[in-house]
């Protein structure tokens, strides 16, 4: 299991292999609509990358969903 933190500070637990995009549906299908990228730890990446490729160690991996919303979103 990979420790995901969210931005409003909980965090939740998915399997590996679960991506950005799939953490959107958890929360909503809306969000999940909307999303076009995401901020792991930082970077600015695919919403379909897996987020293990970016720790899951001790540390939760800090996530932030991009929406069509986030001027961020458009450089991806």
């Amino acid at each position: 299991m990979i420790r995901v933190q969210l931005p409003d500070g909980s965090v939740i637990e998915v399997a590996e292999g679960t991506t950005a995009l799939d953490v959107a549906r958890r929360i909503g299908e809306r969000l999940a609509q909307q999303t076009v990228a995401a901020e792991v730890n930082g970077r600015i990446v695919d919403a379909t990358r897996p987020l293990e490729e970016f720790g899951g160690g001790e540390e939760p991996i800090r996530l932030r969903l991009l929406t069509t919303r986030d001027p961020e979103a458009l450089a991806v």
